[in-house]
């Protein structure tokens, strides 16, 4: 952020401060790549739809073709390569470890600021409790399944149920509800399946969607003016958003025949995507490992080892990263190249597309 603020508003005064704080804050509360999303506003006051459009192009390319190219020696030269790329990133991995730590703590204080410590650290200590269960298990040696152990992914798609359907408020027919539906959607897609009947978990999703709908509606209604200018300009983004991501995956659309599921994924978890990019991983593990599309070494052992040593966005680097491990596993280097052009095109459409409607 300071690094794009001394080049745009100090430098070269494409835009003043007022405005690339505004971006900045959009970015911050918005799912996606940060830097992506800051150029992306960035180009727009600048130049408009082309300008958006290729600012955040250009902002992702670099750390995204340094991945790939080391992906592909990786997979040329063998394990020479990966070990001294895992020695490079190890001391890049400590201080990600302890920055996410520091994040912790900071959530902690932040909590404690606004007088919510309690609830903060049982909800801290309840998402660990969910997610990691199956980590904990292999640490500590135990081989039995987990009672839970749910993916990020649900989660989120939990924790966005009660949001939306709650709207921030204590009413205490919303909170037993709520509180009821995501207990039984926990035990449907813990890795125990206490619940395992698909029927009942596709009624669940279904029941969520509907009611997230409902609050959602309830909790904004009247209180964001409606314009048709405003509506236009965001229509006219989104299909620029929209044909950025379909010109760069037509090539893997003809070579890759998997490319739609890959897609439609890496969209999704671009856009659920909160917390840094480092967060990214947790929900690329529950979008790409858990549903069994790669394997869990791909994205730990190799993908993750390259993109942390590389500067640029995590997100843009880490989908780019699997569509060419796809790619490759499926048709060879070219065809590795081109799903990644798909990832990383999903990458940018979704984090430009969140920013633009926010």
């Amino acid at each position: 952020v300071p690094v794009i603020e001394s080049e745009v508003v100090y430098e070269k005064k494409l835009i003043d401060k007022d405005e690339y704080t505004k971006d900045v804050v959009v970015a911050n509360i918005t799912p996606g790549a940060l830097p992506v999303e800051v150029a992306a506003g960035v180009g727009r006051k600048v130049c408009g739809i082309p300008g958006m459009l290729l600012s955040a192009l250009l902002m992702g390319l670099p750390g995204t073709f340094l991945t790939v190219l080391l992906l592909m020696m990786i997979n040329s030269s063998g394990e020479r390569v990966l070990q001294q790329i895992l020695f490079a990133s190890a001391g890049v991995t400590a201080y990600i470890i302890y920055m996410l730590l520091m994040y912790a703590k900071g959530t902690f204080w932040e909590c404690r600021e606004k007088g919510m410590a309690k609830s903060g650290t049982v909800f801290m200590f309840l998402v660990f409790f969910l997610t990691s269960g199956k980590d904990v298990f292999q640490l500590l040696g135990i081989t039995r399944t987990p009672v839970f152990d749910i993916s990020t992914i649900d989660v989120l798609c939990a924790a966005f149920f009660i949001i939306f359907f709650t709207g921030g408020r204590f009413r205490w027919s919303r909170i037993i509800l709520s509180t009821v539906i995501t207990v039984l959607y926990c035990l449907c897609v813990g890795q125990m399946h206490l619940i395992s009947s698909p029927r009942i978990l596709l009624i669940l999703r279904l029941v969520m969607i509907v009611l997230s709908i409902y609050g959602l509606r309830s909790g904004i209604e009247g209180k964001i003016p409606f314009s048709w200018k405003a509506l236009k300009k965001l229509v006219r983004e989104e299909i620029g958003w929209a044909v950025f991501f379909l010109l760069l995956s037509v090539p893997a659309l003809i070579c890759f025949g998997d490319t739609l599921r890959f897609a439609a994924r890496g969209l999704i978890s671009a856009v659920i995507s909160f917390g840094g990019g480092d967060a990214y991983l947790a929900v690329a593990n529950g979008m790409c490992v858990t549903t069994g599309m790669i394997s869990h070494d791909d994205p730990y052992l190799q993908i993750a080892s390259v993109a942390n040593g590389l500067p640029g966005s995590i997100l843009c680097k880490i989908l780019a990263g699997v569509g060419y491990i796809l790619g490759y596993q499926d048709g060879g280097v070219w065809c590795g190249i081109f799903v990644a052009l798909c990832g990383f095109a999903c990458s940018i459409a979704a984090s430009g597309g969140t920013f633009s409607a926010v």
